[in-house]
């Protein structure tokens, strides 16, 4: 039996040829291509849609469902787009769907496209769809809204006023805080043109400036950033006159611009702060002006900054030549210590509050100048400067060496003379046998006045070698209730006669002094209290250790001394009325006192009240 040789295919149609074409670009289409039944069964999916998904043919067979794909917390949603796809209400017509899917390895993806129904006999029998995978694209919108929404929100917080105009001029934003600067809602701005609002705008000199000079239209024209352009305008609820800054700013597409973003704060207030301080300086200028004093400022280099016409005319520059220039290179002779004290001292936020030393003349003059000095800061309270008041005290110097020198020459040609004198008074007061009681009181009396005039002497030596700095200090260690046991031993014949009682009391500290000058202080100090101190009563001496220095008063329960008076008791010759006045010097104590604690380094004051006077000072607790 022969075998019939194989039937020949029979050729392939146009026809056939354009549906293989058909399924293979449906097959490898770079879209999701899908059918269903009309329950929502997967009959067919092309390649794309398998790889996207994850899903097979043996899935299909099993009777996968659209409605089985849809993400759970878009399901909602997508159920009721899938309904109205089925229903078929529009037929021939396609429906526009996005649908969020689950895929088989559980990505969310989500899909957009065109979906229909096929349509056989007058009925539906399956719907078609052709999808487009948009989930990075909506991954990406997303995530733009939530930077955008950021940003809004970080606008409508922001303190300052900010708006968007288009390249048309037209207002597209407001936040709050430019409602709350301008006194007006965002509705009655958005949409209308810059140019269009019916406000008048003033310069900062208070002309008026034209809209078209406003600095957002000014950036989009040009495209350059407008800074800190300050505008007058009246705000829109209630007329009230404003100043703001405005800052502006072109957004740029190419070369192009189609936006300006556009920032402004009031600075009404500001303004007039900054109005108000210009007032102050030119008042603080113009004082200065009119003083015969010495007035310059300097910044933190100790450049000039300011000088008034009395230095110009005192050192004979002009204005032009100093101003900027370094004040102890061109005035300061370079011996004095107080140009490396000021640099010191400025780096420090501190200036020296008092102080005194020469300047030189254009000519080359010394003048000696006593300065009163302050630090300058601004609002921030960053150190920017010194401000320095001068007297010139080049004569009252001159006068006080001649003083010194005078008094020098006279205590030492009056010592001799008073020292024979005084020789003379002790050998009549030895042999006053046979003197009447007269004469033994005139004898008595020369005595007295003798020591006087020789304790007299003493202390203008004293204070004119302190104050001239001839004699240095000899310091040593002392406890201070040793101290004041030596001081209480050389005024107990004072004390007696009085009938007065001395109470000490001392923190047990030391001292690094000049023992005999601070005990000359401590001494004066009890012989002061005695000569107002009632008979009978009270004199307390006290020490306390305040740390970096102790504090040492001397208390009486005299009548006091009237508060006008509490500093000049220290100066010299000064005499205060009042009191027992048992014993009366030349005034010279306190101030001798003073001059001892400043060379120390300390200070000295008095307090008083009716019921007595407390006189302290101070004295660092320095190591040698």
């Amino acid at each position: 039996m022969t075998k019939s040789p194989p039937r020949k295919a029979p050729p392939a149609t146009p026809l056939d040829e354009g549906e293989r074409h058909l399924r293979d670009f449906l097959k490898h289409a770079r879209y999701l291509i899908q059918s269903t039944d009309m329950q929502g069964r997967l009959l067919f999916v092309n390649e794309t849609w398998r790889r996207t998904l994850g899903y097979d043919e043996a899935d299909l067979r099993a009777g996968l469902t659209m409605q089985e794909l849809l993400d759970p917390e878009a399901r909602a949603d997508g159920l009721r787009q899938i309904e109205a796809v089925l229903a078929c209400r529009e037929p021939g017509r396609a429906s526009v769907v996005e649908l969020c899917l689950v895929a088989k390895d559980g990505r969310r993806v989500i899909v957009s496209g065109e979906t229909d129904c096929r349509i056989v006999d007058g009925a539906p029998v399956a719907t078609r769809a052709i999808f487009r995978d948009v989930s990075a694209q909506r991954h990406d919108e997303a995530r733009a809204r939530h930077v955008e929404a950021q940003h809004r929100a970080v606008v409508d917080v922001l303190g300052e006023g900010i708006a968007i105009i288009a390249a048309d001029g037209n207002v597209e934003l407001l936040n709050p805080s430019g409602e709350r600067i301008l006194g007006a809602r965002a509705a009655e701005f958005i949409g209308r043109r810059l140019l269009d609002w019916p406000w008048r705008m003033v310069d900062e000199d208070g002309g008026d400036m034209p809209r078209e000079a406003h600095p957002a239209l000014v950036a989009l024209h040009t495209r350059r950033p407008q800074a800190e352009v300050v505008l007058g305008v009246r705000r829109a609820d209630d007329n009230a006159p404003i100043w703001i800054a405005v800052n502006a700013r072109p957004l740029l597409r190419g070369a192009a611009a189609y936006a300006v973003a556009v920032s402004f704060r009031d600075v009404t207030a500001e303004r007039a702060a900054v109005m108000a301080l210009r007032q102050r300086e030119t008042r603080f200028r113009g004082v200065l002006e009119t003083v015969r004093s010495i007035a310059v400022c300097l910044d933190t280099r100790g450049h000039i900054t300011f000088v008034n016409d009395f230095t110009l005319l005192l050192t004979g520059w002009r204005r032009d030549e100093v101003i900027g220039t370094d004040w102890f290179a061109r005035f300061v002779p370079a011996e004095e210590s107080i140009t490396a004290l000021f640099h010191e001292q400025i780096a420090r936020g501190e200036v020296p509050t008092h102080h005194e030393n020469d300047i030189l003349t254009r000519a080359g003059e010394r003048r000696r100048i006593r300065f009163d000095s302050t630090i300058l800061r601004d609002d921030a309270g960053t150190v920017i400067g010194t401000a320095s008041v001068g007297q010139d005290v080049t004569e009252q110097a001159r006068a006080a060496q001649l003083k010194s020198e005078l008094i020098a020459m006279a205590s030492h040609e009056l010592r001799t003379p008073l020292t024979a004198l005084r020789g003379a008074i002790d050998l009549m007061r030895a042999s006053d046998e046979g003197r009447g009681d007269r004469e033994r009181m005139l004898v008595g009396m020369a005595s007295r006045n003798a020591e006087r005039l020789d304790r007299l002497m003493g202390d203008l030596l004293d204070v004119e070698r302190i104050e001239t700095g001839t004699e240095a200090l000899r310091r040593s260690f002392v406890a201070v209730d040793q101290l004041f046991e030596s001081a209480a031993g050389r005024t107990r014949a004072r004390l007696e006669q009085g009938r007065l009682t001395l109470i000490m009391t001392s923190d047990p500290v030391e001292l690094w002094v000049d023992v005999a000058r601070l005990e000359q202080v401590v001494v004066n100090l009890i012989g002061n209290a005695a000569n107002f101190a009632p008979a009978g009563s009270t004199i307390t001496m006290t020490a306390h250790d305040d740390e970096a220095a102790v504090r040492i008063s001397v208390r009486d329960e005299g009548p006091g001394i009237p508060a006008d008076k509490l500093e000049s008791i220290f100066e010299p010759f000064v005499k205060v009325d009042g009191g027992e006045t048992k014993e009366r010097g030349a005034g010279l104590g306190l101030f001798l006192c003073r001059a001892i604690v400043r060379q120390h380094g300390g200070r000295i004051w008095a307090e008083s009240s009716p019921a007595g006077t407390v006189v302290s000072f101070t004295i660092p607790k320095t190591n040698p």
